[in-house]
């Protein structure tokens, strides 16, 4: 996951957050996050479960019209679900 992909991942989640506040607060934790070291964090936890080819498949996935449809619903439907 490239550092422009995250960027748009923790922006859509951002869209999500309902108060100026909490975006705020969402804000600034973003911005202390090292993203190359939580990217390398990360590579040996999917290694484990998916192959290579695994993660292109979901990646290309996310790519199509339901994919992102997927990506923006998702949060909105938890938050309903707790």
């Amino acid at each position: 996951m490239s550092k422009q992909e995250i960027n748009q991942s923790l922006n859509s989640v951002l869209k999500t957050i309902p108060t100026k506040e909490e975006q705020a607060i969402f804000e600034k934790a973003v911005q202390r996050i090292d993203i190359k070291a939580f990217i390398e964090s990360l590579i040996p936890i999917y290694q484990k479960y998916y192959t290579k080819e695994d993660i292109e498949q979901v990646n290309a996935f996310y790519e199509t019209p339901v994919g992102k449809r997927l990506l923006q619903s998702t949060p909105k439907i938890s938050r309903k679900l707790v």
